[in-house]
């Protein structure tokens, strides 16, 4: 029984190398280099496969939680575990950009991450990725992993790395289950010889603290009580001598109190650093120390803005001892949203949103805003909102457990948050010094200011090219371009250029001779968050759900409800087994016969031939490959063209705001799209993916009378990426409501561009 009870402990050890960080952030205090966050704010945080995850895109500079322009482009990535579903690059403006995921139809239920860096964060831990849980609901039940053995760890931290003998000191804990999850246990601690010095038990979410006065030449344990068994656990080593740090953040709500206890043996050159977001806001010598110990105090009100207070002990120029505190000076924009709403299926609903700042004066701002069917959609609160996670999270390393209650007030009084903040600080903010670290100004990741093309060269017996030139034929719907670049010693190359889109290119040497190119793709399978268990739906929501999202996707994109269609005749089988049809398994809605009608050959373009045979706007496709250059297409060489109107299939290529697509329409060549463009012809030719293809956000107007007939089963019913308030501090937001919409929620967030952000998760009717 032991055995099963303590078997995560392993796993909980591998959260340990995250948490033991020598001098990683006074180290990069004196760094020159920018460091950047960045943060997703999703429409939702439950999907049904096949839906789309709309989502905007903030970076800030760290130091100052202003908008980062020294990146234009973060990367999206949607994975469960290690595995990476979806990879996507978006652009950035002035430190915000907008995107999508389209969940694949297929893909199987449970829970996933959303992650989200920029290459020059790739200079720093993966840890301070962003990170959020996302949960996709589908019939596909996957077998997932073996479900981990039910049981307990525990961690003890020692307040600033390390127990000093004959030193009053912190000793935090912090337990959780096989989730993930902080858990209540309680225990004893006593010397190896049995003599209990104190009794302990967990406060909140797994956490707690007490005080004592370790002994030299001692040795303790902890002996913790879950569930009824009782596991023993050997605390840290008691150092004979050295200098210590306490610090009280809780007693007083005006003052942080810090002692420093000098060495008994040695008179050394102290001094406490104070920082926070990595800027130094005080350094105090304390080198001639005649008392025991020394009380420093730093009132709340010298600290210009919130977020992590770093106090470092500095021992003969060397961090020795660390310790964190939380500082919430309560500068947060403050946002309210009055409605004119009506309970009854596609009604409209009118929302005026109102945001001052922390002194009541009305600002403009920009947010992202999303209004959704709370049946329809998980409880968001496991991941932070903007500004829980802009002062809180994304300077901490692991899972911070409901992270928005350290900020709403949820978590109880001013004096019991204080509390509480402090325990998360003791333990997932516990740093310990083995050695300094010496900050570098180099940067391995260089901030992307557009899509750089990099990789490594190779001849066709498959070696490296060196120090050769080389020609780049890129080729995308604005046409054919050459570029020309260099390989290094190595084969090594870098090209920087203004592409955007996906390309095919053929790369040749100074002679002519194809060269094949190994593109470089980093999309590092981000380090996964415990991701609990299985997301536990009764099989009749599952279904609903699923329903809603279907009959959703036809409104969407002006899909109707169609009665069932028995399909008797069967396609021939050059429609069905045509590897360039496969997007809509060989099955067009109609097929336009070019190779039979001597006529249709005489036309001099694409677009004349389509003209009155196409009504609409389409995505165009030439032997299933997306925009092709049609101005080598000619029509004697067509063989004929797919006329397809599913509506996943039109949503999944997509269209722009000023041109909605209504169709897919896929030219089909006699001979192949390859053989078909003569200056490509037979030519080894490979794919770049550059930024994803620009969407739009799809909102029904029922005073408009077409759509009154069409399904509306939306779980998203508003979705706004680039929401900015006016001078007065006021946006006003105009939505229908859905056919089954109960309890619509509006969720804002977003900055002022000046370091302040602010939410608001608020019930509308």
């Amino acid at each position: 029984m032991p055995s099963q009870i303590w078997a995560i402990e392993k796993r909980w050890l591998l959260i340990t190398v995250w948490l033991l960080l020598p001098g990683s952030l006074f180290a990069q205090s004196t760094a020159s280099i920018s460091q950047e966050k960045v943060y997703l704010h999703s429409d939702r945080a439950q999907y049904v496969a096949g839906d789309t995850i709309w989502f905007r895109a903030s970076l800030f500079d760290a130091t100052t939680h202003h908008p980062s322009t020294v990146s234009e482009l973060v990367h999206v990535t949607l994975q469960r575990s290690s595995s990476v579903v979806i990879e996507t690059k978006w652009p950035l403006q002035a430190g915000n950009g907008s995107g999508w995921l389209a969940i694949p139809r297929q893909q199987e239920q449970g829970n996933y991450q959303l992650a989200a860096y920029t290459n020059l964060m790739r200079n720093d831990d993966e840890a301070f990725f962003f990170r959020k849980f996302i949960t996709v609901i589908s019939p596909i039940q996957s077998a997932g992993q073996p479900a981990p053995a039910p049981g307990v760890a525990v961690q003890f931290f020692p307040e600033g790395g390390q127990w000093v003998a004959g030193a009053v000191s912190k000793l935090a804990f912090k337990a959780i289950d096989e989730t993930g999850r902080g858990v209540a246990v309680e225990g004893i601690i006593e010397t190896d010889r049995g003599e209990i010095i104190t009794d302990f038990k967990t406060a909140y979410r797994g956490m707690g603290a007490v005080s004592l006065l370790p002994q030299a030449g001692q040795t303790y344990r902890a002996k913790i009580t879950y569930r009824g068994e009782t596991k023993v656990i050997p605390l840290p080593p008691v150092l004979p001598d050295g200098a210590s740090l306490l610090v009280d953040p809780v007693t007083r709500p005006q003052t942080i109190k810090v002692w420093v206890t000098p060495p008994k043996t040695t008179n050394p050159d102290l001094k406490l650093v104070a920082q926070l977001r990595g800027q130094v806001l005080s350094e105090t010598r304390l080198t001639a120390i005649e008392a025991d110990r020394q009380l420093i105090e730093i009132p709340y009100s010298s600290l210009p803005e919130s977020g992590i207070l770093q106090i470092t002990l500095v021992e003969n120029q060397q961090p020795i001892r660390e310790r964190l505190v939380f500082v919430d000076r309560k500068q947060h924009l403050r946002l309210n949203a009055t409605s004119v709403t009506n309970a009854q299926p596609r009604s409209p609903n009118q929302l005026t949103v109102t945001v001052t700042n922390a002194q009541g004066k009305p600002i403009e701002a920009d947010f992202s805003v999303a209004v959704t069917d709370a049946a329809q959609d998980t409880d968001g609160s496991v991941s932070p909102s903007l500004p829980a996670y802009l002062l809180l999270t994304s300077d901490l390393k692991g899972y911070v457990e409901q992270p928005n209650a350290y900020f709403d007030g949820s978590i109880g009084d001013s004096t019991k948050a204080r509390l509480y903040t402090d325990y998360l600080m003791l333990t997932q903010g516990w740093r310990r010094f083995v050695q300094p670290n010496e900050a570098s100004n180099s940067l391995t990741h260089e901030p992307e200011k557009g899509l750089p093309l990099t990789g490594t060269a190779y001849s066709s017996k498959n070696a490296p090219v060196l120090n050769e030139m080389l020609k780049l034929t890129t080729w995308d719907k604005s046409g054919l371009r050459v570029w020309i670049t260099q390989t290094d010693a190595t084969g090594r190359f870098t090209l920087t250029t203004a592409l955007t889109d996906s390309v095919r290119i053929l790369s040749t040497d100074s002679k002519g001779r194809d060269i094949r190119l190994a593109l470089d793709r980093f999309a590092p399978t981000v380090q996964p968050q415990p991701l609990f268990t299985q997301p536990s739906v009764p099989m009749a929501i599952a279904a609903q759900l699923i329903e809603n999202s279907l009959l959703s996707r036809q409104l969407g994109k002006g899909g109707i409800q169609l009665q069932a269609v028995e399909v008797k005749a069967k396609l021939p089988d050059r429609l069905q087994n045509d590897p360039r049809t496969s997007l809509y398994l060989g099955k067009p809605n109609r097929i336009i016969e070019v190779a039979s009608d001597k006529s249709m050959q005489t036309y001099l373009s694409v677009g004349e031939l389509l003209a009155g045979r196409v009504e609409g706007s389409a995505v165009i496709l030439v032997d299933g490959i997306r925009d092709p250059p049609l101005e080598l297409v000619r029509a004697q060489d067509i063989d004929r063209i797919d006329v397809i109107s599913d509506i996943t299939l039109v949503s999944m290529l997509g269209g722009t705001n000023a041109s909605p697509m209504t169709k897919v329409v896929n030219i089909l060549t006699k001979r192949g799209i390859e053989r078909t463009i003569s200056t490509l012809d037979a030519r080894p030719m490979q794919k770049w993916y550059g930024y994803s293809v620009e969407r739009v956000f799809y909102e029904p107007n029922y005073s408009v009378s077409e759509t009154t007939q069409q399904p509306d089963r939306r779980a998203t019913l508003y979705w706004n990426p680039a929401l900015r308030t006016d001078k007065q501090g006021r946006a006003v937001i105009r939505f229908f409501n859905s056919d089954v919409v109960r309890q619509p929620v509006l969720t804002i967030e977003g900055t002022d561009g000046r370091g302040q952000a602010g939410s608001l998760q608020k019930p509308l009717h």
